[in-house]
């Protein structure tokens, strides 16, 4: 039954304003602005690179390489490789086939390569790479199409796990096909604290790749100063486009991250078309970007249309990108129809951002702010959007894909549309989420709890068929003084068009609301917001010293199906609750 503002507030006052008050300090409130980390700070770092000096520099016809002919790919191999060897920069004049050649590593060079034509192009039916580098070679391409015409994937360069680059920049090229353009395996015995390898700078800007069916850019195990992916057009790709990780339980894991310092991802269109299905393995990753590191400045790309499904298991991991860094950046993208239709689906979420440079610390390691758990994300002005007509199309393309199949479990229902909110497995000091909208079909708050000191939700638009779950559910730890600490909910409108939920809708939800030890949030601040979806409670086992619950608008909206009616609070420990100029309607 619905009960008037006046009685829930007299409901509340009883039930949640315990004996002492509290007299707050008056924390400054975060602000608006920077993030006020080194992510933040990279955030103007241009693409602009220093060009190489090839010294000599010689045409592909003059090097006596055939143009227009299959039938000479391992001759122009053989004298585009020597060339190369012999310190000359590269001409490309033509199109010229590449067939396998010789393995020979390259050290202590310069790979220069360079359109000079407006139909400069390689046609690779190489298997092995075109270069293996060894150590110690720099590389500069630009203004050239490598086409896939073989069988097999055609790899450009490859590099030795303990080589060390100082630069390599690929710049106004087109790549097509099945190509892999770089593999590095770094030696995960080596110390990178103490052993120097690597590629110190990466840049692969104005570059447009297409129907890439596997890893583009594959660099495991790799320190770098700065990688830079930015002004590219991606169309149609599978796995990860670009991937840099680090892998699990390396000896050296801690100083691995703290090798990687930067990537910046910016400006980038990628789409899959309307046919294009990602074909990934079940374990395998399905995301434009994933990265593990120290900063990460990801803004201004626009990702559309990744679909995968493979009739069975939960499948791949699908995400825009995967930032497991310590600060992150992530400002003004587009992140659109990006779907797992699996029927166990799972691993698929908008801000994934989960892991952190903490994971690597020793667990005996001593939380100190500032520190290696000093970890934060920004997320702002950007846009996510889910659309009913496009779960529609993708259902009715599977359909028809396994019509013979009468086993296979589809999506008819669109439940394949639903879509994970937050990931978070790191602890948290600072994490921003304002300004964005949420145009989303089906929309999974969490349902399980954030380590996040400080959060930041402000200025949002959710705009949901379904939404359900906690906007912020969180918890505390023993070991952190959380009395100068602030949560904020703040200028949010959250709306379900037709309340369609799964799961109850809470606001505020702490994990540890007094069960373990005396530890207790700082201050909890809900203003000014406008909750238009049926909901449970607004706050939920919160365990405070101080909540502020002012300016609100709150519609009644029924429960459709739930036992209870809805409450502003249940089993909360407040000392201190200011409940002002909230409307319920």
């Amino acid at each position: 039954m619905k009960k008037s503002g006046i009685v829930l507030l007299s409901l509340v006052l009883i039930s949640l304003f315990v004996g002492a008050t509290f007299l707050w300090t008056g924390k400054t409130p975060i602000s608006n602005g920077s993030t006020g980390n080194s992510a933040s700070n990279s955030a103007t770092i241009s693409a602009d690179y220093q060009n190489l000096d090839p010294g000599k520099t010689i045409s592909c016809t003059a090097l006596g390489m055939i143009p227009n002919s299959s039938a000479a790919g391992q001759r122009n191999m053989t004298l585009l490789q020597q060339a190369v060897r012999e310190g000359n920069g590269i001409l490309v004049d033509g199109v010229y086939y590449l067939d396998d050649s010789d393995r020979v590593p390259l050290s202590d060079a310069i790979i220069y390569l360079t359109g000079i034509t407006t139909d400069a192009e390689f046609k690779l039916r190489n298997s092995h790479p075109l270069f293996h580098i060894a150590h110690n070679v720099n590389v500069q391409v630009s203004k050239i199409k490598f086409s896939q015409v073989g069988n097999d994937i055609s790899y450009i360069l490859m590099l030795k796990y303990d080589c060390r680059s100082d630069q390599m920049a690929f710049d106004s090229n087109t790549f097509s096909g099945s190509i892999r353009l770089l593999e590095y395996e770094g030696e995960t015995r080596l110390n990178p604290s103490t052993h120097a390898f690597g590629i110190r700078e990466l840049y692969f800007i104005h570059n447009t790749v297409e129907n890439v069916a596997v890893s583009f850019i594959r660099l495991d195990d790799m320190p770098s100063e700065k990688i830079v992916l930015e002004d590219n057009t991606v169309s149609n790709f599978d796995y990860t486009f670009f991937s840099s990780g680090i892998t699990n339980d390396l000896p050296y894991i801690s100083e691995m991250y703290e090798a990687k310092k930067l990537l910046v991802v910016r400006n980038n269109r990628v789409t899959c078309a309307d046919s294009w299905w990602g074909d990934p393995t079940n374990d395998d990753y399905y995301c434009f970007v994933l990265f593990e590191g120290i900063d990460c400045v990801y803004e201004g790309n626009h990702i559309e249309g990744m679909k995968f499904y493979s009739g069975s298991g939960s499948g791949a991991a699908l995400y825009d990108s995967y930032l497991s860094c310590k600060n992150l950046a992530y400002k003004g993208n587009t992140w659109k129809n990006n779907l797992n239709f699996n029927p166990g689906k799972q691993n698929n979420t908008l801000l994934k951002s989960k892991g952190g440079p903490n994971d690597a610390m020793p667990e005996s390691t001593d939380y100190v702010a500032g520190g290696p758990h000093d970890v934060t994300r920004h997320y702002e002005n950007n846009t996510y959007v889910t659309e009913y007509s496009y779960i529609a199309m993708c259902s009715a393309q599977l359909a028809k894909r396994f019509s013979q199949d009468p086993g296979s479990r589809l999506a008819q229902d669109l439940g394949a549309g639903r879509i994970e909110f937050i990931s978070l497995t790191t602890n948290c000091s600072r994490y921003r989420i304002i300004n964005n909208t949420f145009k989303i079909y089906d929309l999974r708050l969490p349902d399980s709890c954030l380590p996040v000191e400080e959060m930041e939700i402000a200025g949002n638009r959710f705009e949901c068929e379904r939404i359900g779950g906690t906007l912020l559910y969180f918890h505390v730890l023993d070991e952190i003084d959380y009395t100068g600490k602030v949560h904020i909910i703040r200028d949010n409108h959250i709306y379900s068009k037709s309340g369609l939920l799964i799961e109850p809708f809470y606001l505020v939800r702490q994990r540890d609301h007094g069960k373990f030890g005396d530890n207790r949030y700082g201050t909890i601040v809900i203003e000014n917001n406008v909750i238009d979806v049926p909901w449970r409670y607004l706050i939920y086992q919160v365990n405070a010293n101080r909540v502020v619950v002012t300016d609100n608008s709150v519609n009644l909206v029924p429960n459709r199906g739930w036992a209870d009616n809805p409450g502003i609070s249940r089993d909360s420990h407040i000392l201190d609750l200011t409940f002002r100029n909230n409307i319920f309607k």
